[in-house]
């Protein structure tokens, strides 16, 4: 299934108000994404609901994931074709006092968020090495719990078809579903004897170019983004000089187009489990 597409063009909106006027200004400086159309990434999945703050209740904590699977929605966040990701939104659970409480105490604090943009190795035996080639500034989310903010990169994201666009945090963030159907599954850039065990352990993706085995897979849950990608501008003529001028800023001849080990729910002390999420305890009314 094709990702949805929207026009987009100076002076246009996206998916909010005030995120369209940082979105078109960071566009007035990247005058190839200018009158090109938007691709939100992981839009099209069928939608799926956190239960929080009642139990199952999980988020994502120390560590860098993407989205292998939602659903019907296959690889929802492969890059289509090169282009700039201009921002991403995350869908936040509502959480209670003590729970949020909990997890700073654990995971440590602020919860936040960036997009980590990633390359798969392409054989068989480094399928499950991945090279962080790029990645955002920090967003803090603790204020926007319970709501779906869009953040604006401050400098859009250059991709390439086929690299994956994932998200990391060093603290926590509670931009995760648990308990769905297991046609959901996620990837968790964990060591493979650290897939079942505890969380605590930092594993997130931070350094730039390192290339880092991502060996958990988890199924029947959902990391809740979506990334806001515009795909490079086809080119529609040749130049004086029989070159096709490239996105980038290149030419080349002739005509054409361009081209969490784990923590459970628990009810009065966390305790182990499968899965790589780590788990409220319950709320406090």
């Amino acid at each position: 299934m094709a990702p949805e597409t929207r026009n987009f063009r100076v002076g246009c909106s996206v998916k909010a108000v005030a995120a369209a006027l940082a979105v078109c200004g960071s566009l007035l400086l990247t005058p190839a994404l200018a009158s090109a159309r938007v691709i939100e990434l992981g839009e099209r999945a069928p939608q799926v609901k956190s239960a929080c703050p009642n139990l199952p209740c999980a988020v994502l904590a120390a560590a860098t994931g993407y989205q292998g699977r939602s659903d019907t929605l296959a690889q929802p966040f492969q890059v289509p074709a090169d282009g700039y990701v201009v921002a991403f939104t995350v869908t936040l659970s509502n959480l209670a006092d003590n729970q949020i409480q909990f997890f700073n105490d654990t995971y440590g604090s602020p919860a936040r968020v960036r997009l980590a943009i990633l390359r798969q190795g392409r054989t068989r035996k480094t399928r499950r090495d991945f090279r962080l080639l790029a990645q955002s500034e920090w967003f803090n989310v603790e204020q926007y719990l319970g709501s779906s903010p869009t953040f604006v990169l401050q400098k859009p994201l250059r991709v390439r078809k086929g690299w994956i666009i994932g998200i990391t945090t060093d603290t926590w963030v509670p931009a995760f579903v648990t308990g769905i159907s297991g046609r959901n599954w996620w990837r968790a850039s964990r060591a493979r004897d650290k897939c079942r065990q505890d969380v605590f352990e930092q594993a997130a993706h931070l350094q730039i170019n390192l290339v880092r085995q991502y060996m958990c897979d988890y199924h029947g849950d959902r990391l809740m983004y979506t990334a806001t990608f515009v795909p490079d501008p086809k080119p529609t003529r040749e130049t004086s000089s029989g070159t096709v001028t490239t996105p980038g800023g290149g030419s080349r001849p002739g005509s054409g187009g361009t081209r969490s080990g784990t923590r459970t729910t628990p009810t009065t002390q966390p305790r182990t489990s499968t899965s790589a999420a780590a788990a409220a305890p319950q709320a406090q009314r």
